[in-house]
């Protein structure tokens, strides 16, 4: 496809690919006098691309981040639409990954400006929907910094903030679709984490983590659908507990973009690895166990002196179900009756009716040998050990 001569303000100075949705071409913007990139589609020729692509650019002109490629503007001319953007000379990251391995350093790097970009996507309600390796570019050629996330035809937003909404349809590339997503299962924003999985594992061993040259279309869906992980015997432990909490088969299960990037293997800092939602939600229900139960302890140790009070206690913390009520249950029961005033209290005068024996204190022997009990022994005071 030849560049439409008038009607434009660029001057094309090289052919940068072409595929089914027309041709990319460096041109120099003669209005800026700025070095850019303009894809170049035929009204006629790609009227299904041209509508992505409109689409595309839509979207993108609400987004602005470091690690995104910019949109600049579209011009529509009668028998083309232009789209310019941002000049990346440095290459895909599938052609890096053609011609070298990378170390476990660069490999970070490399992730932690897709995860930036894939977090600030989903904080804006955006899903990308196609993240492989094509879809990353650099900025300079020989620099694994400014890589930036492109090709945003088959990305969606979410309408509205509504709970729990969710997208349909097996759109993307086969290779690096989650489960749902490839099974056109109700899906949201953890499918990107998924591709962003295979991205890592692809980084780090040098190959994709499932498919294999021979695969068609239903012996990899078969492996994905019950996938076994074999990793590389110099694969970093860290970088694979990150990429397992990354492809969990429950969505709900996976890291979240912004969970990922405070992991450890990303950061290159000694801290702890993040929990994901449920395992938080879990360790919350066994703290809330132990709570309970150390009130339940509590209850027999402080009112040991009242066995009915402390059964009464018991009773009531045991059909607890929330930290409101278990305060109510408390205040409940702690109020009544006698009150405690620790070295001050005073001793029952010799006339006053004794209380009963509290359960698991006898007195002394001496009182059992003679016969004689409390109540028949006026100006005995008292005294009990355990036994």
């Amino acid at each position: 496809m030849a560049f439409p001569r008038n009607g434009h303000p660029y001057k094309p100075q090289r052919l940068l690919g072409q595929g089914a949705f027309g041709y990319v071409y460096e041109c120099q913007d003669t209005t800026t006098g700025l070095p850019c990139a303009v894809k170049v589609l035929s009204k006629d020729e790609h009227s299904t691309d041209l509508e992505a692509t409109l689409k595309e650019a839509h979207l993108l002109a609400e987004i602005s981040h470091p690690h995104i490629v910019e949109f600049r503007r579209a011009v529509e001319l009668p028998t083309h639409v232009l789209i310019e953007m941002e000049l990346m000379e440095g290459g895909s990251l599938k052609e890096i990954l053609a011609c070298r391995r990378l170390c476990d350093q660069d490999c970070a790097l490399v992730m932690q400006q897709v995860l930036e970009a894939v977090a600030y996507l989903h904080s804006r309600d955006i899903v990308h929907r196609d993240l492989k390796p094509d879809n990353i570019l650099f900025k300079c050629a020989g620099s694994l910094h400014n890589a930036k996330v492109t090709d945003f035809g088959l990305s969606e937003k979410f309408e509205d903030q509504k709970w729990g909404q969710s997208m349909r349809g097996s759109c993307g590339t086969l290779a690096f679709m989650a489960p749902e997503q490839a099974a056109s299962q109700p899906y949201a924003r953890p499918v990107d984490v998924w591709s962003c999985a295979m991205l890592l594992f692809m980084l780090v061993a040098g190959h994709h983590p499932l498919l294999q040259p021979e695969d068609d279309v239903q012996n990899y869906l078969s492996r994905l659908r019950n996938p076994q992980w074999e990793f590389p015997a110099d694969f970093p432990p860290l970088a694979k507990d990150l990429y397992l909490r990354m492809v969990s088969l429950s969505a709900i299960d996976r890291y979240s973009a912004e969970e990922a990037l405070r992991h450890p293997w990303v950061t290159r800092l000694q801290a702890d690895i993040p929990l994901t939602y449920i395992e938080r939600l879990s360790h919350f229900n066994q703290a809330s166990h132990l709570r309970l139960l150390f009130l339940q302890i509590y209850s027999v140790a402080v009112w040991c002196r009242d066995p009915a009070k402390a059964e009464q206690y018991r009773y009531e913390v045991a059909a607890a179900k929330s930290k409101p009520h278990l305060k109510v249950v408390i205040s409940r029961v702690d109020a009544p009756t006698h009150k405690r005033t620790g070295s001050t209290s005073q001793a029952k005068s010799a006339n006053a009716t004794p209380e009963p024996s509290p359960r698991g204190l006898k007195p002394q022997a001496s009182f059992g040998r003679l016969g004689v009990s409390p109540a028949t022994s006026p100006g005995k005071q008292r005294q009990f050990v355990y036994r």
